[in-house]
């Protein structure tokens, strides 16, 4: 997909949405190093992400730039501040469903790149094969549920004990649906 977009934030900052770029693989591991520093509402720990090569992220852009999936670089003033994804299913049956997954720094929550970030990959399924949106969030995550639930996405289901935190406790993924058509 080809994505430019400028978009001006409420805080009179421009935010740029925009494809991904081999030359961004450096500057995506250290977003998503900051991000998984941040939270512990991603996936992975920064200590997965720093496992991950220049070469291992140059690879995984050019595998989405080849694919009907949707890769969006979100930057203000240059710098890389979030990242959003949808990929479809390839199965016959299943290629109906879109995967959702963002990731936005702490420093830029709260200021509506998130509800924009949804917004475009709604737009982009409504563009193609896709009937539904699914994502998974974990259950103490109200911000992100809250964003969710504003973008029409409700609740369809619970992994018990899907994530297990350094500290060894526990915590559910809430899955979570969006019906497009």
């Amino acid at each position: 997909m080809k994505i430019k977009k400028e978009v001006q934030l409420k805080n009179k900052k421009t935010l740029l949405l925009r494809d991904p770029k081999i030359s961004d693989a450096k500057q995506l591991l250290e977003h998503l190093y900051i991000c998984a520093s941040e939270t512990d509402f991603l996936c992975a720990y920064a200590s997965d992400v720093k496992k991950r090569t220049i070469e291992s992220e140059k690879k995984w852009i050019r595998d989405f730039i080849k694919s009907n999936n949707l890769l969006i670089v979100a930057e203000i003033d240059g710098e890389i501040i979030g990242l959003a994804e949808c990929c479809f299913m390839n199965s016959t049956k299943a290629k109906h469903r879109g995967s959702i997954g963002i990731s936005i720094q702490k420093k830029y929550w709260n200021k509506g790149i998130g509800g924009v970030l949804f917004d475009e990959i709604i737009e982009f399924a409504m563009n193609t094969q896709c009937t539904q949106l699914e994502l998974g969030v974990i259950e103490e995550n109200e911000r992100a549920r809250h964003l969710y639930e504003r973008k029409g996405f409700e609740y369809t289901g619970r992994f018990p004990r899907a994530l297990r935190f350094d500290d060894g406790s526990y915590h559910d993924e809430l899955m979570m649906t969006k019906i497009l058509r």
